[in-house]
């Protein structure tokens, strides 16, 4: 078969085939009149022009992500027992992997779509190179800027471990996957099993993190469930069943029940949430204190819960017993269970000695840390103490370091050893068989500076309609548990079915309490309607505390939150067959209503401000005055849950997106008129168009590593952010096209068949090395060539740069941050790395472009 095309060449900045003209979507407007303009007026418009648009890009992308925060915020009421309570509709690995990823993402994707269908279902080079070159950006610049941007000596480390190796896995393994379908199974072609395994890949990815999120991968799921857990709802019987717990873990000492309620709560307080975790992840990753659960594990580990100071809890070891070993006399701790309030300054423990008492002899303390820490919370001891002779006991006084700060409850060890010099004349108790773990003694400090724990005196509240006055509803928030020191919480309201702004007053603010201070009020405004046919309800919620306090989550709510539902009842009496017809449709006229005013208010809000402005401001204000304008027209978020502002701004992305695929590929000929439209596309997509799309990632990354406690936000995004890159934005496109062309077909025989002029055109159809005619006919055609070499020499340093974060892991505490060398040399590494992958593809581009 002979060629009756010739190959694309550029010519002015605009990619035309020889002897005709062509063009993108949109662009050139007009025609090819530009070409009379200079190559470098035209690079420079065509560039200002690229940066415009990403700046609409970013405008619409920060409307588009209000709409999946809108989304993924849906909230739902289930009863249990008694009482309901409020879970999001939405897990939040699955809403990062779904659609935030798609938000911070979509005009990658949708580049991808786009040039596919554009270009006649047949893939191009603008879309697969852009993903790739984005995804280089995001793995190694994000995160070497996130890494420098922590302030000096602190560390952020990932606390999600499992969900970030389950990402980071599939990250890597997305674009071994391309090589090996690219490369290995079927040379610069995908078949349609590829496509679609390519985008089953992506619920896989979501199944895994989320199945580590939630803790189904994990062994001990079952086992750790069937624990006893002190809550509000606890029976009378579970509470019985906690305190013969105690008892039998710590002895039947009179004195025990001084210290009931404080080791009820240690031994069955809830574990720790996971947004707890979130906020002391680093703790235990750079010499801080660990984690409240795991004070339990080390706990266990040794066998030692912790009673007794004012109490030394009697325990068979303080009876003297026959000896009859070959030293003369045997120590141990008279009790190897402690407890102290911090209040208490000190804690006394008493080593006995048994056997022969004729005799002086030596043995030697220290104290070993557990979650308490030496300095901190108790002043250590590391000496030799000295038996007189006929003294049979010894008291070894730690003294414990009290603060006005809150801390959880904390533990130490005592440990018992005799010296060497020593072991002739004494020997422990444990060496002879009947008094295992005498050697050692656990402290358990309690601090009672409790701040206390913020919930509502009443979950659910329900109020009357008024149809002609405000009514006022006064709702209590209580602080309990303790009210050491000043703390506060934040408050807001938040819609159900009712409205805000219609059917109540919405408040929002921050609630502070006094030292001492227990109950405080929050005052809310029912508005009066006239109509008002349906029940409503709206939340009110508070959250953030300071100082240490916690919220009580055993009625509605978490760890990090408290839910009062509030209920606006109908007045029956008054209630019409509109009203029973309202009940029947799931629409809320309310939020109707309020998304009109919403709507009319983003349309005023385009006007300059008030204030006096400059020049410049007043420059800026005209420039981005389309942008602005345009995502004014775009619907609230209070429409449909957010689904219809979902839908409309993807829209305008994915137009904005098809303009920035033309000017990329009039700008990568403009700036490379001497190689041919693929190989400058290329190189444009690869580092220009990377570079604009991620952009607002950098900054949205930047103000997560340095205000989030953990690294998850700022790391985790990006891998995940990779994994869904190329599931969705290859995957999805690949598989319309692989199954476009096998359901279509090809006539090899006709010359004017689509998929043979596509072949001619690019110059594939007759490659001797790609053989694509004689092995693959009717398939979608993605030559290799660059696009394979950049993903494995992506691969390569993406592995680098993972290995580069684990081993910052173990050497610094934390991935993230650090001291100012360290981190500024792991940045540099990075961006590196970055610099060398981004070298290579252009060297190979060129160099294919110019055989």
């Amino acid at each position: 078969m002979t060629a009756e095309l010739e190959p694309q060449i550029c010519n002015g900045g605009v990619p035309q085939i020889a002897g005709g003209d062509s063009g993108g979507i949109f662009l050139p407007i007009g025609g090819n009149w530009e070409r009379q303009w200079g190559q470098e007026v035209q690079a420079v418009l065509i560039f200002l022009g690229l940066m415009y648009c990403f700046a609409g890009v970013a405008f619409i992308a920060d409307v588009f992500m209000e709409a999946i925060e809108k989304i993924t915020s849906k909230k739902v009421r289930v009863r249990e027992g008694d009482h309901f309570r409020t879970y999001n509709v939405w897990n939040p690995t699955v809403a990062n992997l779904t659609l935030m990823a798609l938000g911070s993402s979509a005009p990658e994707i949708l580049l991808s779509v786009i040039e596919l269908i554009s270009n006649g279902m047949h893939s191009g080079e603008l879309g697969p190179s852009t993903i790739v070159g984005s995804a280089a950006f995001n793995l190694h610049v994000i995160i070497a800027v996130c890494v420098v941007c922590i302030p000096a000596g602190e560390v952020r480390s990932i606390k999600e471990l499992p969900v970030f190796m389950i990402t980071a896995s599939f990250s890597v393994f997305a674009y071994l996957w391309l090589v090996f379908i690219l490369l290995v199974t079927s040379p610069h072609v995908v078949e349609w099993w590829e496509g679609l395994m390519t985008f089953l890949f992506f619920p896989a990815l979501i199944w895994f993190a989320y199945a580590a999120d939630a803790g189904i991968l994990r062994r001990n799921r079952r086992r750790s469930s069937s624990k006893l857990v002190l809550t509000r709802d606890s029976t009378p019987q579970e509470k019985a069943q906690m305190v013969m717990e105690i008892r039998r873990k710590y002895g039947e000492g009179e004195n025990v029940s001084d210290f009931i309620q404080d080791l009820i709560h240690y031994e069955f307080d809830p574990r720790p949430s996971r947004a707890q975790r979130r906020m002391q992840a680093t703790r235990d990753m750079f010499g801080g204190k660990p984690l409240p659960f795991a004070a339990v594990k080390t706990q266990e580990s040794v066998g030692a819960a912790v009673p007794g100071v004012k109490a030394l809890v009697q325990i068979a070891h303080n009876q003297t017993v026959p000896w009859d070993d070959p030293v003369p006399c045997c120590v141990e701790h008279r009790c190897i269970f402690y407890m102290v309030h911090e209040s208490d300054r000190k804690v006394d423990c008493v080593i006995t000695r048994t056997g022969d008492l004729s005799r002086p002899c030596r043995v030697h303390v220290k104290t070993v840390d557990g979650t308490a820490k030496a300095g901190s919370d108790y002043v250590a001891i590391d000496s030799d103490i000295t038996f007189d002779r006929h003294e049979a006991s010894k008291t070894v006084s730690i003294v414990i370091v009290e603060d006005t700060e809150y801390e959880e409850t904390e533990n130490f060890q005592l440990h018992l050893s005799v010296p060497p010099d020593s072991r002739s004349a004494v020997g422990l108790a444990r060496e002879r068989g009947d008094a295992p773990g005498a050697d050692v003694a656990s402290i358990l400090i309690f601090d009672n500076n409790h701040p206390g724990v913020f919930g509502f005196k009443d979950y659910d509240i329900s109020v009357r309609e008024s149809c002609d006055a405000t009514t006022p509803l006064a709702v209590e928030v209580h602080r309990s548990s303790g009210s050491y020191g000043k703390v506060s919480c934040r408050y807001r309201t938040e819609d159900m079915t009712a409205t805000e702004k219609i059917d109540y007053e919405p408040i929002s603010g921050t609630l502070e309490f006094d030292h001492g201070e227990a109950v405080k009020t929050l005052k809310l405004q029912i508005l009066p309607k006239i109509h008002r046919d349906k029940t409503e309800q709206f939340r009110l919620i508070i959250s953030d505390a300071t100082g240490k306090a916690k919220f009580d989550d055993s009625v509605d709510g978490s760890s990090t939150s408290c839910i009062c539902t509030i209920t606006i009842q109908r007045d029956q009496e008054a209630r019409t067959w509109l009203g029973r017809l309202a009940d029947l449709q799931p629409l809320n006229a309310d939020h109707f209503a309020l998304g009109k005013v919403s709507w009319r208010e983003q349309f005023l809000e385009l006007r300059m401000g008030d204030e006096p402005a400059g020049f410049v401001d007043h420059a800026l204000h005209l420039a981005l005055f389309p942008w602005k304008l345009m995502c004014a027209c775009v619907p609230p978020p209070i429409f449909c849950g957010g689904w219809v502002c979902f839908a409309a701004a993807l829209v305008v992305i994915g137009v904005l997106t098809a303009v920035i695929g033309d000017l990329a590929e009039m700008l990568g000929c403009a700036l490379l008129p001497m190689l041919p439209p693929q190989s400058a596309r290329s190189i444009t997509a690869v580092t220009i168009v990377a570079l604009g799309t991620s952009l607002p990632d950098t900054f949205a990354s930047m103000k997560s590593a340095s205000q989030d406690p953990t690294a998850d936000a700022s790391i985790g995004n990006v891998t995940g952010s990779n994994s869904v890159n190329v599931f969705l934005g290859l995957g999805l496109p690949w598989m319309i096209g692989a199954f476009y062309w096998r359901v279509r077909g090809v006539d090899v025989n006709d010359p004017s068949d689509p998929w043979m002029v596509r072949g001619v055109e690019a110059g594939w159809l007759n490659d001797p090395d790609m053989q694509i005619l004689e092995r693959y006919p009717a398939t979608l055609v993605v030559p290799a060539g660059s696009l394979g070499t950049s993903v494995a020499v992506f691969t390569v340093t993406a592995v680098l740069t993972i290995g580069l974060l684990m081993a910052r892991r173990l050497l610094c505490g934390g991935e993230l941050g650090g001291q100012g060398r360290t981190k500024w040399a792991s940045a540099g590494a990075m961006l590196a790395l970055w610099l060398l992958y981004v070298a290579f593809c252009i060297v190979q581009v060129v160099s294919e472009g110019a055989e």
